[in-house]
């Protein structure tokens, strides 16, 4: 009987746990998925023009206990016959031994790589604009999250009780007269 009471009990409480973990890994995606369009949104008008590298260097981070070597790259790029120079690379995180990540460096001093710039300030320049495809992957996502939440509450809830039986009208009385 002990037993009987528990089972809605503890189904209640794993889809209130279902229901506030998907919610917040909704809220998560959903962010993330916004600050990529976001950053998309403010970089897409922004001109490509063909940069140089001048320098690149390993930045070495220590995350948790773990070394992180993250590419710096230092570029120029000409616009209306000014040279800007700017810097970036950090999308290129790489989490290997340091021999490892120093073989994998890619275009050297001097070669030519793709920079996107604003034309209303071309002093800002990003190497890469952050994918629209990702960010709306990721907001599909957290709308699909946001669904399993609301199947939780719908289906996974137990059903109200059934009210309690009426109480019986006044019973009338057995004997007459007087209790002895």
């Amino acid at each position: 009987m002990f037993t009987n009471a528990l089972i809605p009990l503890a189904a209640a409480v794993g889809t209130y746990v279902a229901v506030v973990l998907s919610a917040m890994a909704a809220a998560g995606l959903l962010a993330l998925g916004i600050s990529f369009l976001k950053t998309w949104v403010m970089t897409r008008r922004w001109v490509k023009v063909k940069a140089r590298v001048i320098s690149w260097n390993w930045e070495e981070l220590t995350d948790a206990g773990q070394k992180k070597f993250i590419l710096k790259r230092v570029y120029e790029y000409t616009v209306d016959g000014q040279t800007h120079r700017g810097s970036g690379g950090d999308d290129l995180s790489l989490e290997h031994e340091e021999p490892q990540a120093k073989k994998g460096a890619s275009k050297p001093p001097g070669e030519e790589l793709d920079a996107f710039y604003d034309p209303k300030n071309p002093d800002q320049a990003v190497l890469e604009r952050n994918a629209v495809g990702c960010g709306w992957m990721l907001i599909v996502l957290a709308t699909c999250f946001l669904g399993l939440a609301a199947y939780c509450v719908y289906e996974g809830l137990p059903p109200d009780p059934p009210p309690p039986p009426p109480l019986p009208a006044e019973a009338p009385e057995r004997f007459s007269g007087r209790p002895r």
